[in-house]
């Protein structure tokens, strides 16, 4: 073999084994959220020719400069349209990109085997891996950071000057692709450089520098300028000022705390990092006993970590560029172990050392685990990989500092086959099925904000819809599939396909109790129209360990002239037994079509509260009787003198109990799409009495307002069987219900006590086979304690209708 060829052959292998680990089904579905949102700027580009400022479907939007969007046109062309693969595949050039420079800045610097191993390094790092199959930018920017850098180290020394203008020219191109942070790395690197050799002479003339700072300011504003001027507007112009300059000048706005950004920058340089303070141990103790100078790569990777992580950024990928510096000081080493430079004294404080970094790493994780978003940062199986890439990684060092050839075999194989496990999966374990959902040829709708991975897949148009209830009225028109967050799937939806954060449902018909109220054949059969009267009363008991007598509920319906006509009015009023409770609830309906009208809840006993429900055309309107705490409040009858002798108004005084000083205040004014047809919950129940409750019938919903919250509860009847209560036995069925939030304070108390109207507990209903009234409620909830729940129909006295 050729001399040339032999010397080539390591290197070589080193790019393979790269390409291997970065081209292996790199093509592989789904994209995740971030590359998506960049693919969908790139695909939107493709298809519209706009290629200074695309303007994609809204909420995505360019947030970057086109260079970035324009990587993956061709690779978009060549493929026949926008894949994973052609998102992908630019972060796969700048990957060897990156590989290359840090090999020749390696060589620059040390000498040819240290540049090996700084290759071999990097290339089995976990942050070059994983953001070189990444279809985002951060590849992109760490290849083009190093690349002004390496421009710099190898023509400083030049006689012209003239090479600072390809140097402006580069770092423009770095700030176009979002590392605003490339000008603070190179200009550091420059100087630690500069400052480490004595030699500054590149910065003369002034004049030369100036002018490669403005080329470089000229490359970086070229095409947001060209964009404003060829759209006219100045949001390009404004997109760049925010994220580039106020972005930077506003308070540090760090999303995670601080060791996070360590844990991300000893993942990205695992398992070599363990070396770096191993290599600033042994190069400040030879520079104490001989004198020796500091290997130039350690203050430069300070210098960048620094910068780095006192910038604004709020993401530890951010701190990708520090990965090619690390991975030549871990080169270094190696290369001064396998030379048997390192003195006796230096082994003994390497092995310290090594116990030291993995004590950090674990310490850094038991911080980690006391953050609550530490399950939004790191995944269980990245903990598996690090945790394998860390041994194999220590086994490799371990084995180089005692010349042991089987712990370094050991040790490079067990990286090689983590990587393999983790970054090459089978396909088909993770392809989503977003697109079975475009297959099935219905209207697709999102839920919320849409998300990217999603709508990448979606080859057609789709609508956003806001919340359930906008869903549910899209979907009951449409008929078609509505995509959104897999905990909305909740009857009267059914689950059609889903991935692992989403689910796409379709509106199950159900019989909604407003159009059954609409409905003269219902209405007539319905068992409210028999009575002309009805009292029914049950008795309320709970145990845990000892029952309580919780008290009386009487229930009395009649019917009434009101301002609009015959109305019926239903009164429930409680009276406590071991509980001093004492209310009544009033709620009156039109009698020709069960419609709301309004609704009056009164509580004296164990505390005052009066509630008002007005229903309306636009909606219901929710006032309570409070004291009043308006500050601009001037009524005298609200002033009271206090002890000083001043007159004061009486919200100064929180024990104020006086009625004159309470006032109805708006509390909450229910404007949500179908509001105006639901019912107060105390008339729900007599409304759903009409409900075709048989076992296995189709689920009907109704509409229901409990304080300031809305439900829809679907009744649907499970089994038949008979039921003994104070009232006598019951040819009963027993119901089940599901309770779907409609607004979001419905939401938040679903998700508090995660049950239906802010309880926590689980409740069987079984109401009359003949009647439709409820004959026994019987559950638990969980208030401190777990009670069981009972209320059970005590007497029903009735009148007919003549």
């Amino acid at each position: 073999m050729p001399l040339a060829l032999r010397k080539a052959l390591p290197i070589f292998l080193i790019f393979a084994l790269a390409a291997f680990l970065l081209l292996a089904h790199v093509g592989a579905p789904p994209l995740d959220e971030a590359e998506a949102r960049s693919a969908i700027v790139s695909r939107h580009m493709l298809n519209t020719g706009q290629w200074v400022w695309p303007v994609p479907n809204k909420p995505f939007t360019c947030e970057k400069s086109p260079l970035v969007y324009w990587q993956s046109v061709p690779f978009a062309w060549l493929s026949g349209g926008m894949t994973e693969l052609a998102a992908r595949l630019p972060s796969v050039l700048w990957a060897f990109a990156l590989l290359f420079l840090t090999w020749k800045l390696a060589r620059h610097w040390h000498d040819d085997l240290a540049a090996l191993f700084s290759a071999a390094a990097l290339a089995t790092s976990y942050g070059f891996i994983h953001w070189g199959r990444h279809g985002t930018v951060e590849m992109a920017q760490a290849a083009a950071i190093l690349w002004c850098l390496w421009h710099f180290v190898k023509h400083r020394a030049d006689a012209g000057r003239r090479w600072l203008y390809p140097c402006g020219l580069l770092v423009g191109l770095a700030a176009n692709f979002g590392a605003w942070g490339a000008y603070g790395v190179v200009v550091l690197g420059a100087l630690v450089v500069s400052a480490m050799a004595r030699d500054w002479a590149w910065l003369r003339p002034a004049r030369t520098v100036l002018l490669a700072l403005l080329v470089s300011f000229a490359v970086f504003l070229a095409l947001p300028l060209a964009a404003s001027i060829g759209t006219g507007s100045a949001g390009p112009l404004r997109a760049l000022w925010r994220e580039h300059v106020l972005r930077h000048l506003q308070p540090l706005p760090r999303a995670y705390a601080w060791h996070f950004d360590l844990l991300g920058l000893v993942g990205f340089a695992a398992p070599w990092l363990v070396l770096a303070p191993i290599s600033l141990f042994h190069d400040l103790w030879a520079w104490r006993r001989r004198g020796a100078g500091v290997p130039v790569a350690t203050p430069v990777a300070g210098v960048v970590a620094a910068w780095l992580l006192l910038s604004s950024s709020t993401e530890p990928r951010r701190l990708l560029p520090i990965v090619p510096f690390a991975s030549i000081i871990a080169g270094h080493v190696l290369a001064r172990f396998a030379k048997g430079d390192l003195a006796v004294v230096a082994r003994g404080a390497v092995r310290a050392l090594v116990l030291a970094g993995g004590l950090l790493v674990l310490c850094l994780l038991g911080l980690s685990f006391t953050e609550s978003s530490f399950g939004e940062l790191v995944r269980w199986d990245y903990l598996a990989l690090m945790s394998l890439v860390a041994t194999a990684g220590l086994a490799l060092v371990v084995g180089a500092i005692f010349s042991n050839g089987h712990a370094v075999l050991l040790g490079v194989g067990a990286i090689f086959v983590s990587y393999v496990a983790h970054f090459v999966p089978v396909t088909a374990e993770r392809k989503e099925g977003i697109a079975e959902v475009a297959a099935m040829g219905k209207p697709i709708a999102l839920l919320g904000e849409p998300r990217a991975n999603v709508v990448f897949y979606l080859t057609g148009p789709y609508h956003v819809v806001g919340d359930l209830a906008a869903a549910e009225k899209w979907a009951s028109e449409t008929n078609g599939v509505v995509v959104g967050p897999r905990e909305a799937v909740r009857s009267p939806w059914d689950s059609v396909v889903g991935g692992r954060t989403w689910m796409a449902m379709v509106w199950r018909p159900v019989s909604m109790a407003v159009s059954l109220t609409r409905d003269p054949a219902w209405l007539a059969k319905h068992p409210l129209r028999g009575l002309k009267s009805e009292t029914l009363t049950y008795v309320f008991s709970a145990e845990s360990g000892i029952r309580f007598d919780l008290g009386i509920v009487t229930m009395r319906l009649a019917r009434e002239e009101g301002k609009d006509g015959r109305e019926l009015a239903i009164a429930a009023q409680s009276k406590g037994g071991v509980y001093p409770m004492q209310s009544t609830i009033t709620s009156r309906l039109r009698d020709s079509d069960l419609a709301q009208l309004g609704a009056d809840d009164h509580r004296t006993r164990p505390s005052f509260k009066h509630r008002r429900f007005t229903w309306h055309p636009e909606g219901v309107d929710y006032h309570r009787f409070d004291h009043c705490k308006d500050p601009a409040c001037r009524d005298p009858g609200h002033m009271v003198t206090g002890r000083d002798g001043r007159a004061a108004h009486c919200a100064e005084y929180k024990r104020c109990k006086k009625m004159e000083h309470r006032v109805w205040r708006l509390k909450e004014a229910f404007r949500d799409p179908g509001a105006r047809d639901s019912w107060h919950v105390v008339a729900a129940c007599y409304v759903a009495r009409g409900f075709d409750l048989t076992p296995h019938a189709p689920p009907q919903v109704i509409r229901v307002i409990n304080n300031q919250q809305m439900w829809d509860v679907a009744l649907r009847g499970v089994t038949e069987m008979a039921i003994t209560v104070p009232a006598g036995e019951f040819e009963c069925v027993k119901l089940a219900f599901d309770a779907t939030p409609v607004n979001k304070e419905a939401q938040e108390s679903a998700d508090e006590a995660e049950g239906p109207f802010g309880l926590t507990g689980h409740v069987e209903l079984y109401v009359d086979k003949a009647t439709r009234l409820l004959v026994l409620l019987d559950g638990e909830i969980e208030l401190g304690a777990k009670f069981k729940v009972r209320v059970m129909l005590a007497k029903r006295e009735a009148e007919a209708q003549p």
